[in-house]
């Protein structure tokens, strides 16, 4: 906290599980013994954040559904503990992007500011950080939200150039320990997210050499800051 200050940092960002919840827990009984894992350090972060008043966003980490996380920060109480919103993570547990910032921006501290691309695959989804304005995400909606909820929360753009990550959500394994959705929201996810999926392959760069994949992540972020500017206009 004392270094981020002195470095100009207005905020820190924070995750929980380092991973994804579908792939690393193999019971139930694991995902409750990380999450009684996590209040445990969150309450050692509390007073450390309250001394040095720098605010402290916990991220959609591919972990909390944007419910659960909400849950958490109004357990707390803290006004220097809250989120970073991911705009794209909770894709992978079959969140639509627009609910997951809706819910999350009254706590938004900080964001990470991403768009995604979905291509349907035979046990779920393949899912990839794509540049701005090229995936799913309605970003001028989403930065509305953001913004109306917390206008201070600064926009973070996290372009991840990799290979596509797999949501097997049709495998008995991704619900181990991941409450299932009524039969609604689920239709309403494949219809609303799924039903705009890419029929080509999504970007794949680990056939690339190293010097290529950076040529690749470059090009992906000056996409995304020219998109940022000439159509989000921030």
């Amino acid at each position: 906290m004392k270094v981020a200050k002195e470095a100009g940092a207005t905020s820190l960002r924070v995750v929980c599980l380092l991973g994804r919840r579908y792939e690393l827990m193999a019971t139930l009984d694991d995902w409750k013994r990380a999450v009684a894992g996590f209040h445990q350090q969150i309450e050692a972060a509390l007073p450390i954040v309250e001394r040095h008043t720098m605010p402290l966003g916990i991220e959609n980490h591919k972990d909390y559904t944007a419910g659960e996380l909400a849950a958490l920060l109004t357990s707390l109480d803290s006004a220097k503990i809250g989120a970073c919103v991911d705009f794209g993570n909770n894709v992978s547990l079959l969140e639509d992007p627009l609910d997951t910032i809706r819910t999350l921006a009254p706590f938004a501290v900080t964001t990470h500011l991403k768009d995604m691309a979905v291509r349907l695959s035979p046990d779920g989804f393949e899912l990839s950080e794509v540049p701005l304005g090229e995936g799913i995400v309605p970003l001028a909606d989403a930065i509305a939200v953001v913004r109306a909820a917390r206008p201070d929360a600064r926009l973070v753009l996290e372009m991840i150039t990799r290979d596509p990550l797999s949501v097997p959500y049709r495998a008995d394994k991704y619900w181990i320990a991941v409450n299932r959705p009524p039969a609604g929201a689920l239709a309403r996810f494949e219809r609303d997210v799924l039903g705009k999926a890419w029929k080509d392959p999504l970007p794949h760069i680990s056939q690339l050499t190293k010097a290529q994949q950076v040529e690749a992540e470059d090009e992906n972020v000056r996409r995304s800051v020219a998109y940022a500017k000439g159509v989000l206009k921030l």
